[in-house]
């Protein structure tokens, strides 16, 4: 049987994905502490982000905390990943993904915040957050925003209503205000795109916008590299 790799952005973020996440495990490994590795390849935190460490915010994206979260992103990656390649192109994905995790990213550090000054927490307390999700909840925000698309939206509602739920019940293990940054920045992006059909290809702000999204995932690596070797 033969087994063929299709060079798409959907793939190629999972591809990305799994590398990490060996990277991730071979460095737990030789440390010792599977913490000690996330936090090391640019975890989420707001101890460290606070302290001037921003590439987290880009970098927490592509982490996995074990192979079951992995498999989990990664299948709903695969699922939603090729039906909005398929109707707005590998480009507009490659975007959404990186802007969806930022603005998760963002939400959460900024709840954090709020929590640290109502004294509700101690802002030396390292709590990581890592994965894909924001970015995919991103895809779901971005796809209900669109009039016109032939999909059925029942299952997207489905599908928040149950990450809302299991978001609940496992409060304190997974960054449920993450999650809802990360479908706010996909909602508002599809919102104000006039050309959801576009693939970003023939229109200057696209293409900023697709540079951008690829510098910024540069920087923040080369920085994490930059911070554990310097």
């Amino acid at each position: 049987m033969e087994i063929r790799f299709e060079f798409n952005t959907t793939n190629t973020l999972i591809l990305a994905n799994v590398c990490i996440f060996f990277v991730t495990t071979v460095l737990a490994i030789s440390l010792g502490s599977d913490m000690e590795a996330l936090s090391i390849l640019g975890a989420d935190a707001y101890y460290y982000i606070s302290n001037g460490e921003f590439w987290r915010i880009v970098t927490s994206s592509f982490l996995h905390a074990n192979i079951l979260h992995l498999f989990v992103n990664m299948y709903a990656l695969y699922s939603l990943g090729y039906v909005f390649e398929r109707n707005f192109g590998g480009r507009k994905l490659f975007v959404l993904y990186v802007l969806s995790g930022v603005t998760g990213s963002l939400l959460s550090f900024f709840i954090y915040f709020l929590r640290v000054q109502l004294d509700l927490v101690e802002p030396n307390i390292i709590q990581l957050g890592v994965g894909a999700s924001g970015a995919l909840f991103g895809i779901v925000g971005y796809l209900i925003t669109m009039p016109y698309l032939n999909i059925d939206k029942n299952r997207l509602y489905y599908l928040l209503v149950l990450n809302l739920i299991i978001g609940i019940v496992f409060a304190g293990y997974i960054d449920n205000w993450a999650h809802v940054g990360g479908f706010l920045g996909g909602a508002l992006f599809g919102l104000s795109d006039r050309n959801p059909r576009n693939n970003l290809g023939s229109w200057k702000r696209g293409d900023i916008s697709y540079y951008t999204a690829i510098m910024a995932v540069l920087i923040s690596y080369l920085a994490m590299l930059a911070y554990n070797i310097f």
